[in-house]
């Protein structure tokens, strides 16, 4: 109802689409394997380069054995050995930033992969 009143097309313009929850990922859900296809995807840094993953860490260097979130540049996707994300064990409002983040790139992966 709302979608009709306050969008020109109402609701038929718009779809929904489930996000990534980075709080489901130790049980296997919140779509972290989309989050994996679509972020192996991205293009590799080169080895050797520099990367910024935070204000605790800093930047650190990626080697080929650096973890592929960190290859693809994609350090919302960082995980633990038990899959919890990182992101998450800092609490709000880093938390909101990995699922939100995510969820938009999983979104517009999926659509450029239909062509849209």
């Amino acid at each position: 109802k709302e979608f009709d009143s306050y969008v020109p097309c109402g609701a038929q313009a718009l779809s929904r689409h489930p996000g990534v929850d980075p709080k489901q990922w130790p049980v296997g859900g919140g779509r972290y394997d989309a989050v994996e296809k679509f972020g192996h995807a991205l293009p590799e840094v080169s080895s050797g380069s520099f990367i910024w993953v935070g204000a605790q860490r800093g930047t650190i260097q990626v080697t080929a054995d650096s973890p592929w979130w960190f290859r693809h540049h994609i350090i919302y996707a960082e995980r633990t050995a038990d899959n919890a994300s990182t992101w998450v064990a800092k609490g709000f409002p880093f938390d909101h930033h990995c699922g939100c983040s995510l969820s938009h790139f999983v979104t517009w992966s999926e659509a450029r992969g239909r062509g849209a």
